[in-house]
């Protein structure tokens, strides 16, 4: 958008506006004009939008929102042009009259795991003829499926691409900030019927806005049947299918992730490498910069959502992106000492750290961009990891199906102590030990895991140190770091599911004894660790090259300490 643009917005009254001269719709319209006009013909054929002159704009909806329109134009492959046409309401100040009270929670990669597992464990037993396949079913104009009430009409107005004219629209629109949540009711609904309609041993499915993914199984025959029902009933439904889009096969493309089925017991999930690179060549780019640009913040921003629906533990990053995004967009309007205004600017320091957190986590996710999954339900390993954490040491012990299999000790150095800024010996460290504890457990035993489908319990009896392993931050700046080391440590192990279960300190017999070696000599060894007590295996050392990220000591700004002058810890108050 141009500088004049964003200053000349529509909260005033429309009909100023409309006064005003020169008010007319972005340059992605107006310089490609044709391509405008056939979407806008496109849509008054289906009813979406009227056209109606400036005086019925003027006499009926004086009191409205009138918002520039942008196009969205790509070059597919075949060379055939894809064309969307936005309304900002944004910078109209249309979106802040409409009320949002709910908050989208969509389908994640490992969500579809889950269910092709709970579909196999529903169908133990198959004829040799049966097989599985996916099914991308893709929505077309999804959003304008719902119609605006006429009270609304007044709020969705724009420059029209004819002289004289307004349009009006009469359907929601890419744009309207409740659009979206909108949609996913009405797409629940259509998802809930369908589903109620199916054996949900032969078909299943995940919705992900307009787009939904059906894994079918059974005979060829019963697997067309299930789709046909699903195609019928949405076209009885007057819900348009985008045919020319849809897949069918054992490997299909879903809201940007490749899944394979190569056989019934496994499923492959490949992670888009070019959209990993792109993202991470942004996030170097501002390495060592003062400021950075606004608008590049608000793009990564976009990314790093989608991003955290493929994997979850990038979703702390985005809540400090958009922190960052919204403070900064605050201050602009604020006249600084020297009397300049920098806009569009937003300074780097306050996300350094989660910078740094997300350039390690992105190569670790791209070193295995393709993940085999088992499905099956049979033969399922079954994972503890026991920690506990005392003044002077840690303890662990993993648990295969029910057998401890190894354990480790580890005393509590004075680079710890250092390192994390506690006190030696001191009760008061227990919570950022005990945490501690969880991550040294995780970094020394993650090459047992790396290739196999775990789901993987932690037990301990700090609720400190099971609350920072599922949130992956907390309210300080040391256990901020650990839980950033700890999901830099699962994604690296291959973990796609990471449970916590608390238990009693009496009952953590094991590792509360590897967590005290003074006392080895005064207390008798506890039956279970008998097989291992030649075996007791101690953990790398612990110094500057054992983490990935500099330590709270380094820089405590990067990790939410007490605030500066630049605000830089004000965007952990979004993730804790």
């Amino acid at each position: 958008m141009m500088e004049d643009e964003v200053k000349t917005g529509g909260e005033a009254d429309m009909a100023a506006e409309l006064e005003r001269k020169g008010f007319k719709n972005y340059a992605s319209m107006e310089e490609n004009r044709e391509d405008a006009e056939i979407e806008i013909r496109r849509y008054e054929k289906e009813g979406y939008v009227r056209r109606i002159s400036l005086q019925e704009g003027r006499q009926q909806y004086k009191d409205g929102t009138i918002s520039r329109l942008g196009l969205v134009l790509k070059e597919k492959e075949g060379g055939e042009k894809k064309r969307r046409v936005v309304i900002d309401l944004r910078r109209s100040g249309g979106n802040s009259k409409s009320s949002l009270p709910e908050k989208l929670v969509l389908p994640r990669p490992v969500d579809v795991m889950r269910m092709l597992k709970e579909m196999n464990a529903r169908w133990p037993s198959r004829k040799p003829d049966d097989g599985v396949e996916f099914a991308v079913v893709d929505v077309m104009d999804a959003f304008t499926t719902l119609p605006l009430h006429r009270e609304e009409h007044r709020h969705a107005l724009a420059p029209s691409t004819q002289e004289g004219q307004l349009l009006l629209f009469q359907a929601l629109l890419f744009g309207y900030r409740t659009a979206p949540l909108l949609y996913s009711r009405f797409a629940s609904m259509i998802a809930r019927l369908l589903q109620s309609g199916m054996d949900p041993k032969m078909a299943c499915h995940q919705v992900y806005l307009d787009d939904s993914l059906w894994t079918l199984m059974g005979s060829l025959e019963e697997r067309s049947s299930s789709l046909a029902m699903v195609l019928y009933t949405m076209m009885a439904l007057k819900v348009k299918i985008a045919l020319h889009k849809g897949e069918r096969a054992a490997h299909v493309t879903w809201v940007g992730v490749r899944f394979s089925l190569p056989d019934k017991d496994t499923l492959v999930v490949g992670l888009p490498v070019k959209f990993l690179e792109e993202t991470k060549a942004i996030l170097e780019s501002w390495s060592g910069k003062g400021m950075g640009s606004l608008k590049e913040l608000r793009s990564l921003a976009g990314k790093t959502a989608w991003l955290s629906n493929i994997l979850p533990r990038a979703r702390w990053v985005t809540a400090v992106l958009y922190a960052v995004m919204k403070s900064t967009e605050a201050e602009e309007d604020k006249i600084k000492k020297d009397g300049r205004v920098k806009k569009g600017l937003f300074a780097v320091n306050r996300l350094e750290s989660a910078r740094r957190w997300l350039v390690a986590f992105v190569d670790a996710a791209m070193a295995r961009p393709m993940r085999k999954i088992s499905i099956s339900t049979k033969n399922q390993m079954e994972v503890r990891l026991c920690c506990d954490a005392s003044p002077e040491g840690l303890g662990a012990v993993l648990v295969i199906n029910g057998s401890p299999v190894c354990a480790l000790a580890s005393p509590v150095d004075d680079y710890d102590v250092e390192l994390l800024a506690i006190e030696k010996g001191a009760s008061s460290s227990q919570g950022v030990l005990e945490a501690l504890c969880l991550l040294v457990a995780l970094k020394h035993w993650r090459k047992r895991f790396t290739g196999h489908t775990v789901t993987l319990d932690a037990q301990s009896d700090s609720m400190v140190a099971l609350a920072l392993s599922q949130r992956l931050a907390a309210s300080t700046p040391t256990l901020n770091w650990l839980g950033a080391e700890m999901s830099l440590a699962l994604e690296e192990a291959g973990i796609e599911v990471f449970r916590s279960v608390h238990i009693p300190g009496k009952a953590n017999v094991e590792a509360d004894h590897l967590s005290r070696p003074s006392s080895w000599s005064k207390v008798k060894l506890p039956p279970a660790l008998e097989p291992l007590a030649a075996s007791i295996e101690t953990p790398a050392v612990r110094d500057k090259d054992y983490y990935h990220l500099p330590g709270p000591t380094t820089d405590a700004s990067l990790w939410g300490a007490a605030a500066t002058s630049t605000g830089s810890c004000g965007t952990w108050e979004s993730v804790i």
